[in-house]
């Protein structure tokens, strides 16, 4: 039965998704299975004896029933790593998720759907690059975001006049304010180099908000720049965005209520927090950026000290694109070292930086399949494309499918 195949027999496909679990946890095994061996081996070969008496020494099955933990601690060297590696190439690849969010039509936006084929696509956002080991994603270290020297302009002449003329008739002051940072192409990232590099470039927070509020309301032009972004090209001004998940040291996925005086999507709730790119971050080595952002984010949106912030561990997991504002995120998962309890006593006690947010509430991971395909709140639009790449991260692929067709069961309506 070709691999390709395994996806049409979910329960062979459970069985690996299983597997490769259990083999992840015995790996943390090996190390001790190799000192256990080595002391044997240099045993054995201590008296200078033959090839043949020192494995008759380890494995002999007349030396009794003891001859068995050789057996079992060799294998575990030799075969569970093999077999892990050989599991996750199977049950973690992309290609296992974009068939599950192609089987939910219904949840993609309209405008969306004509390029959503091959992709993964949630509400109004599709992804342009998410982890090729789309259940465990990048490692901090592993995302490298470089700035590049220049800075954006309007290519042509006629774009430019367009965004003169825009800016002069607009009353909103806001724009006016500082830098914001795009990204300068749509990424790739392979199992054989899976490493995530991105560049990015300062572009005016003004022009970003050009194509926020007047170029992507043409919905002919919003598809044009849609298009040439999937192929590769983005050669539009937009700001670079954070879209992380944050999870307690004791498995409460955190939603925050954001405050009806931010500039994006007031009033919504949001799985858990976004922030902007900014230079400070940008500051570090390429492959510290993501990790002085999710901190900075952390100090910042909840109050965390600095040492709190920095025992998070952040695992990044799509690069996508807003279809509906042509901004683009970074799916980000950060697991805090505070738990639920922690957590609250900071928010509620501590000074922040910013109050983005108002409210703040817990999902339990069991309740992110209903609440991605039935919301019993008004969600940030992102959050449903972050709330399935999370729970494809805690359950495995088929492990969220099934999730999701037992929420779909009970709202039958919109499959």
């Amino acid at each position: 039965m070709g691999w390709s195949r395994v996806y049409e027999r979910p329960i062979i496909f459970r069985i690996f998704e299983s597997l490769t679990r259990a083999t992840g946890r015995l790996i943390t095994a090996v190390p001790l299975a190799t000192a256990f061996l080595l002391g044997l081996v240099v045993n054995e070969v201590s008296d200078s004896r033959s090839f043949t008496e020192v494995y008759q020494g380890l494995y002999g099955l007349d030396r009794g029933p003891v001859v068995w933990v050789n057996i079992v601690a060799t294998a575990l060297l030799v075969l569970v790593p093999v077999l892990y590696v050989s599991l996750r190439a199977v049950t973690g690849n992309t290609s296992q998720a974009v068939r599950l969010s192609r089987r939910l039509p219904a949840y993609v936006d309209p405008g969306l759907r004509q390029f959503s084929p091959g992709r993964i696509a949630w509400g109004e956002h599709i992804v342009l690059q998410s982890c090729p080991k789309i259940t465990e994603g990048w490692r901090s270290d592993e995302v490298r975001i470089t700035l590049d020297p220049t800075v954006f302009r309007f290519r042509r002449p006629d774009d430019a006049t367009a965004f003169d003329q825009w800016l002069a008739g607009t009353d909103d002051d806001r724009i006016a304010r500082g830098a914001k940072y795009r990204i300068m192409e749509n990424p790739d990232s392979f199992v054989d180099d899976p490493g995530l590099r991105l560049r990015v470039q300062e572009t005016a927070y003004a022009e970003a908000v050009y194509v926020n509020r007047h170029l992507s309301r043409d919905g002919g032009e919003r598809t044009r720049l849609i298009g040439e972004t999937l192929n590769g090209r983005i050669s539009y001004p937009h700001i670079f965005v954070l879209q992380a998940t944050v999870v307690t040291a004791d498995d409460w996925v955190l939603v925050t209520h954001r405050s009806h005086k931010v500039a994006y999507e007031p009033g919504t709730w949001s799985c858990s927090l976004e922030e902007q790119l900014s230079k400070s971050d940008l500051d570090a080595a390429d492959t510290d950026v993501l990790d002085r952002w999710v901190q900075r984010a952390l100090v910042e949106e909840l109050g965390l000290s600095a040492d709190e912030a920095r025992q998070s561990q952040a695992r990044a997991l799509a690069v996508f694109l807003e279809g509906h504002r042509l901004n683009t995120g970074l799916a980000t998962l950060v697991h805090l070292a505070v738990d639920r309890e922690e957590l609250d006593s900071i928010i509620g006690s501590r000074p922040r930086q910013d109050y983005e947010f108002q409210a703040w509430d817990y999902l339990r991971w069991s309740q992110l399949a209903t609440e991605l395909v039935e919301p019993s709140r008004e969600y940030h639009s992102s959050s449903g494309l972050r709330m399935f790449f999370a729970g494809i991260v805690k359950y495995g692929v088929f492990g969220f499918n099934d999730r999701i067709d037992r929420a779909l069961r009970k709202a039958p309506r919109k499959r």
